[in-house]
């Protein structure tokens, strides 16, 4: 199970945001090492 939050300080990449962001996964990518980096957007209404 992936659970991603959206952390840290400095510029934000989303513009200010105030409480939950509802991200969408775009892309995956399997390692021949097993790591599997997930990317994700926030998703547009």
């Amino acid at each position: 199970m992936v659970n991603p939050i959206v952390l840290g300080s400095g510029t934000p990449l989303f513009g200010e945001t105030i409480g939950r962001i509802d991200l969408e996964l775009f892309n995956t990518r399997t390692f021949d090492s097993g790591n599997v980096p997930h990317s994700y957007r926030p998703v547009t209404i």
